[in-house]
């Protein structure tokens, strides 16, 4: 792609099988936590309650896919979790299988030669107005070693062929977590297959 677009991860397939099943675990929020949470934001477990990431090393429990809550008796189904929300029976929907794999756009350009490297994310503001996160793949983070996803192939929709040199200024990789608080180990020098 010749134009950069952060949108967060999003539901590709499952790894080595058929489409997105789009199978999601309810999980909970703290009323009135601080943090915004946008639909494609990838999220930790802390204290029992899910929050975004906030740094490299962090492990993560899945993607954030939006939320349910109570405030004030209305029930409110959000793509994102509005900060300083202070609610009730609160329900974030998160994609947690460590099998899963998500397309994101890459902040800067990748080769065929990062296929199988692992990268971390930037960790960017998301839209209010669309409930979108602001997550994207960190190009200049590419190492054979320790990161949170790994790159296993690229979304095949024109003009994202990474072979181009027109088209691999901002691609949009398919990548697995590597870092999952599902998966009980570190997989960061884990060999897999073609996507």
């Amino acid at each position: 792609m010749d134009t950069k677009a952060l949108t967060g991860l999003h539901p590709a397939r499952v790894y080595g099988s058929g489409a997105n099943s789009t199978g999601v675990k309810k999980l909970p929020i703290a009323s009135a936590d601080a943090r915004n949470m946008f639909t494609g934001d990838l999220v930790k477990v802390s204290l029992g309650n899910i929050e975004p990431v906030s740094a490299a090393a962090d492990y993560a429990v899945g993607v954030f896919q939006g939320v349910y809550y109570e405030a004030d008796g209305v029930p409110t189904w959000k793509k994102y979790w509005p900060a300083n929300t202070s609610a009730s029976n609160i329900e974030a929907m998160v994609m947690v299988d460590p099998d899963m794999t998500y397309y994101i756009g890459a902040d800067a350009s990748c080769t065929a030669g990062d296929i199988y490297l692992n990268f971390d994310l930037t960790l960017g503001s998301g839209s209010t107005a669309t409930g979108i996160s602001g997550f994207g793949l960190k190009a200049a983070t590419r190492v054979a070693t320790t990161a949170q996803v790994k790159a296993v192939g690229v979304k095949d929709v024109p003009g994202n062929d990474i072979a181009i040199a027109a088209d691999n200024a901002f691609p949009i990789m398919a990548v697995k977590i590597l870092r999952s608080e599902m998966n009980m180990f570190d997989v960061a020098a884990s060999v897999v297959g073609p996507i």
